[in-house]
């Protein structure tokens, strides 16, 4: 597993490899940065990536809240084959400062039964798959 938030839990669960690049650490996100962590990133290769984001827009895609997650975000889109977007309802339609990705880059969609259907729709007619739980 390749991380560069640290995971909640880790330290309960048994996991045959963690590898985190580490680097500057923001408390606020448990999110890591540094040039190490995204030459890391893009020496690996992952089969899925779980990715987040702040703010989902029609016409400005996805964005959070700030600028360091980008770079690394992009590593990671870049560095995997399936993405798989976690996203809560309240999160679309809404813009935050920096945008790292257009929408269509989600192979798959998870997010809340929240979800008004015309997102459902936009994202099924982008052959994304959507899964609401």
């Amino acid at each position: 597993m390749l991380y560069h938030e640290y995971p909640s839990g880790a330290s309960q669960k048994k996991v045959e490899t963690l590898i985190m690049g580490g680097g500057y650490y923001h408390p606020n996100t448990q999110f890591f940065e540094s040039a190490e962590t995204i030459a890391l990133i893009r020496r690996t290769r992952a089969t899925k990536y779980f990715l987040s984001a702040a703010g989902v827009s029609r016409e400005l895609g996805l964005t959070c809240a700030n600028q360091y997650e980008v770079p690394v975000k992009q590593s990671c889109i870049a560095s995997s084959l399936k993405k798989i977007l976690l996203v809560d309802s309240q999160k679309f339609d809404r813009i935050r400062p920096a945008y790292f990705a257009s929408l269509n880059v989600a192979d798959t969609v998870i997010t809340d039964c929240g979800v008004k259907p015309d997102w459902v729709h936009l994202m099924e007619d982008m052959a994304i798959t959507v899964i609401t739980v």
